[in-house]
């Protein structure tokens, strides 16, 4: 077979073909990926591309650039950390071989809690030396996401050496502190990554501690679509801040516990002032926590909320029936476009639990769900309470006559258990 035939022949079989290979390892791990890079010259811009997408772990990536050693230091009550530096100061010749590397870096997805990190640190000196020797602003040129979590205010600084104007998705860690201050951290923030569209916060401070430094991060974001922050976050003045961003479709509350919660007292009395000519002009997913009769004043004045296609309320306690059902009764008028609803109590240090279980009449039931009932363009919809609701089998049959675009639909399927046997069973599927 002539050499131009054989290549060609040998570029369509499955195995050369960069999409399916990209696909196949994309279920390897790091040390496999390592090795497929050494199989032959087609593997290799593959194998690289997928090893080195996401860093998970700094180290890796730093002794592209130059040999690294490990210095252990007392940080008092016994705790011993490896602080992590260069052996040598860095020379062009590295930044030259770490070209081949660094236009591969896709996102960085660094968090201190992480089993491997817990003893490790990198010292200081480490981005002193990239920032006084790096011969271009942008150390990584295709860098597009960066996820960076560190347990203290200094360290969670450091995450500005890798700050580029090519970042779209920016998750960090918002300390409360004065050295360094939370307000020089998000001015740099703003000055490095002004193209930010999505957003993610996490914390342990309360909301109120952290505010002011936050709404300046929101406000100097001006392609910022969507917002990911903890349960307690979207406290009335947040609300209020984030309504006058011009292209935001997406608030979402992050996972509760891992990413910190905030503080339900800030959240406790929700009562948003929108103040802006239009407020969110372009809003179509929304999640907020609430008590039921602030979301129902909110939702029902909010002229923002009219074009909404999702949303998700965390109850912060159970309520009386009648006001679930003046709450989707809002919902029905107001919000025409929804095709998600979640409503979602879950039981928790901050939320009463109502002893002994009431009655069923004093149990959300189908004349509590029948404002919806109209609304046949729901595709999802969840509502989780405390104690299993008062629904028979026939009722729900004729709630699934109202939505015939239905695909998902959660009602209560998580109850408090009770002595007495549920009302509905596996027959309601039918």
């Amino acid at each position: 077979m002539p050499l131009r035939a054989h290549i060609r022949h040998k570029s369509t079989r499955p195995i050369f073909i960069a999409e399916l290979l990209t696909l196949i390892l994309s279920f390897l791990d790091d040390r496999s990926l390592a090795r497929s890079a050494r199989v032959c010259k087609q593997w290799t811009d593959v194998a690289l591309d997928a090893l080195w997408h996401t860093v998970t772990d700094l180290r890796s990536l730093l002794g592209l650039l130059a040999p690294l050693t490990g210095e252990k230091k007392a940080t008092g009550r016994l705790a011993q950390y490896t602080y992590i530096k260069f052996k040598r100061p860095l020379q062009p010749r590295d930044w030259r071989r770490f070209d081949h590397y660094a236009h591969r870096v896709r996102a960085f997805a660094i968090d201190d809690r992480r089993p491997a990190a817990k003893g490790r640190q990198i010292d200081p000196s480490v981005y002193a030396e990239i920032e006084r020797t790096c011969p271009r602003r942008d150390i990584l040129p295709n860098f597009h996401s960066l996820a960076w979590f560190c347990v203290d205010a200094p360290r969670q600084q450091r995450s500005l050496v890798f700050m580029h104007r090519t970042i779209t998705h920016l998750s960090i860690y918002a300390h409360r502190s004065d050295d360094p201050p939370l307000r020089a951290y998000v001015q740099g923030i703003l000055d490095r990554v002004p193209a930010v569209t999505k957003l993610e916060v996490r914390s342990q401070s309360p909301m109120r501690d952290i505010q002011a430094e936050l709404g300046v991060l929101f406000r100097g974001l001006k392609e910022l679509r969507h917002v990911v922050l903890p349960m307690y976050f979207l406290t009335s003045e947040t609300v209020a801040e984030l309504s006058r961003c011009p292209r935001l479709q997406i608030v979402e509350l992050a996972t509760p516990v891992e990413r910190g919660i905030g503080d339900y007292n800030d959240v406790a009395a929700f009562a948003p002032v929108l103040t802006a000519h239009r407020p969110f002009p372009v809003l179509r997913r929304l999640a907020f926590s609430a008590h039921l009769q602030h979301a129902v004043r909110f939702l029902a004045d909010a002229a923002a909320t009219t074009d909404l296609q999702s949303l998700y309320l965390y109850v912060l306690a159970i309520d009386n029936p009648p006001v679930l059902q003046q709450l989707l009764g809002v919902l029905a008028t107001r919000c025409r476009a929804l095709t998600e609803i979640h409503v979602d109590f879950v039981l928790g240090p901050t939320s009463p639990l109502v002893t002994p279980p009431p009655p069923p009449a004093a149990r959300p039931s189908l004349h509590t769900l029948s404002p919806l009932s109209t609304h046949s363009r729901l595709v999802r919809l969840e509502l989780r309470w405390d104690y299993q609701l008062n629904i028979t089998e026939a009722e729900l049959e004729h709630l699934a006559r109202s939505w015939p675009a239905l695909e998902v639909l959660h009602l209560n399927s998580e109850p408090i258990p009770e002595p007495a046997p549920p009302v509905l069973s596996a027959r309601a599927l039918l």
